[in-house]
């Protein structure tokens, strides 16, 4: 299929994006392996204006209820191959899909930390997520597991008790990296903890089935429906090393009109070259990159007409 705009990433960045875009009547595609990025992962809000004290995740809902509201497509994928011919841009999907555009916008930010283990690839997306607020509504009425640690596991967890009908947090820290008060409240709350365990492999035939741990040297089979693994971000540019230029940190260097070296190719947010990595710069430069990806298809228009 082909849109004015294909978005690649769906934090902060790529949602503010999608919003102008909307706004602007423009056929846009954002395609993300999750919504909402690193914002998920703040426990408090105190530097976005109107959210003080909140958590991230809670930013990230609303913004995407309103960008659902407002008819952008989301594809929930990974994209693994960029060219551009002949004036237009070519995008492949891991899952083989293939889209063209006129324009694109690079907001990958920082991607999920995947777990490196045997069947991942096999079931992601067939029972394997890396996105709680894309995925957990369809979970109502399954048993699922979720990897991560640490603060983060809150936020997540009180999501996925809305839908799931019995959840296991699997934890490679102690105490799943939670204080004891905290620890305590969620096992009140119904949830399994299984810490200081190490997924070894996932097991199924067409969808998950199982997941194998290790832990204190033992191996144990737990039989769930879905996977969430939430253990944070990293960085991943390469697929743009080729694309366009990159300064000696992988980071897309960029003009004050979020334009890159490649004409029509524009980008925001953490994956650019400005150094401050905060939320509302990013949002900020999703605006810019959204406004000046419109005049550019506004400028293309006039001189083929």
């Amino acid at each position: 299929m082909e849109y004015d705009v294909v978005i690649i990433g769906g934090g902060i960045a790529g949602l503010t994006a999608s919003l102008y875009l909307a706004r602007l009547k423009v056929d846009t595609l954002l395609i993300s392996i999750d919504l909402g990025g690193q914002l998920n992962n703040a426990v408090k809000l105190h530097n976005y204006p109107g959210f003080d004290g909140e958590k991230g995740i809670e930013l990230v809902r609303r913004i995407v209820e309103l960008v659902q509201e407002l008819g952008i497509e989301i594809l929930i994928d990974e994209v693994i191959l960029l060219e551009k011919v002949n004036g237009k841009f070519y995008v492949t999907t891991r899952s083989g899909e293939k889209f063209t555009s006129k324009v694109l916008i690079l907001a990958m930010g920082k991607v999920p930390i995947r777990l490196a283990v045997p069947g991942e690839e096999k079931f992601r997306g067939r029972g394997v997520s890396y996105c709680i607020l894309c995925d957990a509504p369809i979970t109502i009425g399954r048993k699922v597991a979720m990897v991560s640690y640490g603060h983060r596991v809150l936020g997540y967890l009180e999501i996925l008790r809305k839908y799931a009908s019995e959840i296991y947090l699997v934890s490679p820290k102690p105490n799943a990296g939670l204080s004891r008060e905290e620890l305590e409240h969620i096992i009140s709350q119904g949830i399994h903890v299984v810490d200081r365990a190490k997924i070894k492999k996932l097991e199924g035939r067409n969808r998950l089935e199982s997941i194998i741990l290790e832990r204190e040297g033992l191996e144990i089979q737990l039989k769930v429906d879905m996977l969430f693994v939430e253990l944070g971000y990293t960085t991943a540019t390469d697929i743009l090393r080729d694309f366009v230029k990159l300064n000696e940190r992988g980071e897309v260097i960029i003009d004050k009109y979020c334009q890159t070296s490649v004409e029509g190719v524009f980008a925001a947010g953490d994956i650019t070259d400005i150094p401050y990595k905060q939320a509302i710069v990013a949002a900020g430069q999703g605006a810019i990159a959204a406004l000046s990806a419109y005049r550019y298809l506004k400028s293309r228009d006039m001189q083929t007409s």
